[in-house]
Order: C-alpha cells, then sequence, then structure tokens
C-alpha cells in the first residue's frame, strides 16, 4: 500500500469532507509531509486535490507549518531603571508624581509608585 493510498484510507474513515472538519494531529502531520514533498516535486493543487478528495483550501492549510513547529520567541528580557522620579534622566510626565517611576525600553512609563507597588510591576512583567 502506497503512502497516498494509507492517506485516502484515513481520510475514508471520516466520510465526506465538511467545513470545520478536525483532522487528528498524527493525520494532519502525514498529510503536511506529503503534500510538502508533493509540492517540491511540481505538482498542482489541483491534482492533489483530485487524489485526496479534499477541497484545494484545506490543502493550503494542511500544507502550512504546523503550529507545533512554530516557536513564538518570547522578548528579550532587558534591564530597566527603576528611579526615584526628581532624580531619573528620562523626560519627566506631563503632571509630576511624588513617588518611583518605571520606564520600560519601549519608552511607556509608570509613575508615582511607591516601592512595594514597583515591586508588584515588576513581578507582574516577568
Amino acid at each position: 500500500m502506497t503512502h497516498l493510498d494509507e492517506l485516502r484510507r484515513q481520510l475514508a474513515a471520516f466520510g465526506r469532507p465538511a467545513r470545520g472538519r478536525r483532522y487528528p494531529p498524527a493525520l494532519r502531520m502525514s498529510l503536511h509531509h506529503w503534500l510538502v514533498t508533493q509540492r517540491r516535486a511540481g505538482r498542482s493543487w489541483f491534482q492533489l486535490s483530485s487524489e485526496l478528495g479534499l477541497p484545494v483550501a484545506t490543502l493550503v492549510r494542511l500544507a502550512e507549518p504546523p503550529a507545533s513547529l512554530l516557536t513564538v520567541v518570547a522578548p528579550r528580557l532587558v534591564p530597566v531603571l527603576a528611579a526615584d522620579s526628581a532624580t531619573s534622566t528620562p523626560a519627566p510626565p506631563a503632571s509630576p508624581s511624588p513617588g518611583l517611576r518605571l520606564v520600560l525600553p519601549s519608552g511607556a512609563a509608570v509613575s508615582g509608585l511607591q516601592l512595594h507597588e514597583l515591586v508588584q510591576v515588576l513581578r507582574g512583567l516577568l
């Protein structure tokens, strides 16, 4: 039995294609690898659609990298400066407020914090 025959057999177990149908991760991965291989070999979406009996849009979606392969890169932690608002070097806020000021690398600032509040904010960012 060829790989294509095996894919057809597995897809047949789900019946006719239907909007919103979810295939098991193992089948999705198998379809993904087969589709990528076939596309690299120069096969058209329409040829693949007729061989598998699935709509072209479904095949295009299945050929995209699986979410498990997409890595989300968390932003790198960078040092932040928490300084007394009277001695901080960034531009003062429009209405100066007493207390500590937290300035993030993006330029966002929070002013008027007490030390325990600043610690809570920093813990929330981590």
